[in-house]
């Protein structure tokens, strides 16, 4: 096992590629007796945490720097409203903010979604540390969704305000006058244990000019 499985699984979470070109048998996660039990971005962190010797063959925590919680805290996921002028290109960032917990944001699993008749995605830019570019991600402006994966390995992760991805948009002129909304959907975030972190979602409004 190595770092390629971690991006195998990043890959498989945005849609890139398909779970049969994958030993899929089981997950990272420590439990395989539920039928909720599934593959996401957390088992991507365990495995480049035990890449680095954070974790042992079993998954369990070797970080001594920061003792291991059961406790995922709480996160503010934000995507900024901004005004644009139509044909023109403007770049928003989603941010991660009021974080609580010991252990801060090791993990995160986004689908963005908007109406592609007013907007379109044309790419996804690195934020700031511990995350900067996404592990993989995958822009579908037919759909009108963006999803994106991303893990730290730093201990401990993230636990300050900061920007995970900058999205570059830009409205057709049919969306011109009209507000266009960008709506941020948490399937996944973790801490850097691998527990879910409570998301409140705080979603972007961008008025086309």
């Amino acid at each position: 096992m190595d770092s390629n499985d971690a991006l195998f699984i990043a890959q498989f979470r945005v849609g890139t590629r398909d779970l049969s070109t994958m030993n899929a048998e089981n997950a990272a996660s420590p439990q395989h007796n539920s039928p909720w039990d599934i593959i996401d971005i957390a088992d991507a962190l365990f495995i480049n945490q035990m890449q680095v010797g954070m974790r042992n063959e079993f998954f369990d925590w070797l970080g001594s720097s920061v003792a291991a919680s059961k406790e995922g805290g709480r996160a503010t996921v934000e995507a900024g409203s901004l005004a644009v002028v139509d044909g023109r290109t403007v770049r928003i960032p989603v941010t991660f903010k009021n974080i609580t917990g010991s252990g801060g944001l090791g993990a995160y699993d986004l689908r963005i979604t908007y109406d592609p008749r007013l907007l379109r995605v044309n790419s996804v830019e690195a934020g700031g540390p511990p995350f900067g570019a996404p592990l993989s991600h995958r822009i579908d402006n037919a759909a009108g969704a963006v999803l994106m994966v991303g893990t730290t390995t730093q201990v401990p992760g993230m636990n300050k305000d900061g920007v995970i991805p900058y999205l570059n948009v830009s409205a057709s002129p049919a969306s011109k006058a009209q507000s266009a909304a960008i709506i941020v959907q948490v399937r996944t975030l973790s801490d850097i244990f691998g527990n879910p972190v409570t998301a409140q979602v705080t979603n972007a409004s961008l008025t086309v000019n």
